[in-house]
């Protein structure tokens, strides 16, 4: 048999902490931990109705206790809270009406091992989001790219001396404008060779 994995749980309220826990309580592969064993806990199961302040402290509390693997089981997820979860550190999310035992096992042992659990519908979702704040955060890669090749071409037009000579005088530059002045150096060298007689 597998190891079993340690689970520690909580709820803000009694009834889904005993519902929770007596989803896993028979379960072979399961050792529940109680408060004073957080520090043995492989995964935290965190239960609330959404994402707020309050459970995203619980879940950084219990990082900070020893337990640094958390899945959460939330009633509601809206895009704000999904971000948030992962910003937080959360490993997993499951909706509480996707909870069973099977779904919860599986969970734990993805986030035991280093994996994630996410809904396929919230994964659609969190992946637009990072596209969306990628965009808005890093430059465009093809720009970069395109910048690349073009300093590449300008390497080409000039002898090997002159390569290095231009790297040298447009060193203090930064590296999009080093890439334009070996671009403008190499069209300045072309220029002069079709002018020679």
């Amino acid at each position: 048999m597998q190891d079993r994995i340690s689970i520690y749980v909580y709820a803000r309220d009694p009834i889904s902490q005993i519902g929770i826990t007596g989803q896993l309580r028979d379960r072979p592969e399961v050792v529940l931990v109680g408060d004073s064993g957080i520090d043995d806990a492989a995964v935290a199961l965190l239960v609330a109705d959404e994402v707020d302040e309050d459970l995203l402290r619980s879940a950084k509390a219990i990082q900070r206790n020893g337990c640094p693997r958390v899945v959460l089981l939330v009633t509601r997820l809206d895009d704000a809270g999904l971000l948030t979860a992962v910003e937080a550190g959360v490993c997993g999310m499951l909706r509480r009406d996707e909870a069973h035992p099977d779904a919860l096992v599986a969970a734990a042992r993805n986030a035991r091992n280093g994996d994630g659990t996410v809904p396929p519908d919230l994964l659609g979702r969190l992946l637009q989001q990072v596209g969306r704040l990628q965009r808005q955060v890093l430059p465009p890669r093809r720009h970069h790219q395109h910048q690349a090749v073009a300093e590449d071409a300008a390497q080409d037009a000039l002898e090997p001396h002159s390569v290095e000579a231009a790297r040298r005088r447009h060193s203090h530059l930064g590296p999009g404008n080093r890439r334009t002045g070996l671009i403008i150096e190499r069209r300045s060298i072309g220029h002069l060779r079709r002018a020679e007689p």
